[in-house]
C-alpha cells in the first residue's frame, strides 16, 4: 500500500502511484485521516503530455507563442504567477471594450457626481473601484486559448480642485487584469491547429502529471486630465492617456459583460 509516513500528505497527486486500489489510513501532522487510493495510469500521463506538447507545438507553429507559453508553463508545474504582455491583451476588442466600460464609469458616473460636490476654494481626493467581467471573445483567437473568460479591475483616484468657478481634475486609473489559468470538470476548449479538447486532460494531468493551474495577471495605468466649468455646468475638457499617447474610449462599448463599483 504505500509508506504514507514519507510523505507530508497522501493526497498529494505527486504521489499518487504509491495508492493502491482501495483506501488507507494517514496518521500525520496530530491528524488522523483516510485517504481514497487513487490509481493513476502512467500510460495515459505520457500520451497526454504528448498531445499536449503537439498542441504547444502547433500554437507556436501559428504564431501563438502566448497561448503555447501559458500551456507550457502549466505542464512544468510550478504554479507560479505569469505577467502577460499588457500590449499583447490589448491588442484584443475584448480587452479593451472592458477597460473602456471602467474608464466610462468613471468620467460618466464617478465625476460628473464628484464635481457637483467641490467648494469653491477646495481640493479634494475621491476614489472608487469599478470591475468589467470579460466574457464576450472570439472563440477561435489566441486570446480564447491562452486565456478565456477573465476578470478587469479599475482602482480611480482623483484630485478636483476648484478656483472660483472653474474645476481642474486629474487623477489615474490603475488596471489590473486577471485571469486562473485552470480546468473546469465537464467543459472544454477550442485549440487552433488541434481542434476540441476536454478540460479533463488538463486535470488528469494535473493529479497525476504533475502539471499545475496558476495565475495571471497584468497591470497598466490610465493618467486622467480634465476641466469642469461649475457655473455653467459642463466639461471645457476631458483626456485620457496611457503611456503618454491620446487615447479615447469605445463610447459603444458592451455592457452585456458586467461593471459594478462600490
Amino acid at each position: 500500500m504505500g509508506d504514507f509516513k514519507k510523505y507530508a500528505n497522501p493526497w498529494d497527486a505527486k504521489y499518487s502511484e504509491w495508492y493502491a486500489e482501495g483506501s488507507a489510513t494517514w496518521i500525520g501532522e496530530g491528524v488522523v485521516a483516510t485517504a481514497k487510493a487513487m490509481s493513476c495510469d502512467q500510460k495515459k500521463v505520457k500520451e497526454l503530455k504528448k498531445k499536449f506538447e503537439s498542441m504547444i507545438e502547433n500554437a507556436r507553429n501559428i504564431g501563438q507563442n502566448v497561448a503555447a507559453d501559458n500551456l507550457q508553463h502549466f505542464l512544468n508545474g510550478s504554479g507560479s504567477t505569469r505577467t502577460l504582455s499588457v500590449s499583447w491583451l490589448r491588442s484584443f476588442a475584448s480587452i479593451t471594450n472592458a477597460e473602456s466600460r471602467i474608464l466610462n464609469y468613471t468620467k460618466n458616473r464617478n465625476l460628473n457626481a464628484w464635481v457637483k460636490d467641490v467648494e469653491k476654494g477646495k481640493t479634494v481626493s475621491k476614489s472608487d473601484y469599478w470591475d468589467a467581467d470579460i466574457k464576450n471573445y472570439n472563440m477561435s483567437s489566441e486570446l480564447s486559448y491562452a486565456s478565456g473568460a477573465s476578470d478587469m479591475k479599475g482602482n480611480v483616484e482623483m484630485r478636483l480642485s476648484r478656483s472660483e468657478d472653474i474645476i481642474d481634475i486629474t487623477g489615474t486609473v490603475n488596471i489590473r487584469w486577471s485571469d486562473d489559468y485552470n480546468w473546469n470538470k465537464g467543459m472544454g476548449f477550442y485549440i487552433p491547429g488541434t481542434g476540441w479538447v476536454s478540460d479533463s486532460d488538463g486535470l488528469y494531468l494535473e493529479k497525476c502529471g504533475g502539471a499545475k493551474s496558476f495565475l495571471m495577471e497584468a497591470f497598466w495605468r490610465f493618467d486622467y486630465t480634465g476641466k469642469y466649468d461649475f457655473e455653467n455646468s459642463k466639461w471645457m475638457n476631458s483626456s485620457w492617456k496611457i503611456n503618454g499617447s491620446e487615447y479615447t474610449p469605445n463610447e459603444n462599448s458592451s455592457d452585456s459583460n458586467n461593471s459594478s463599483g462600490r
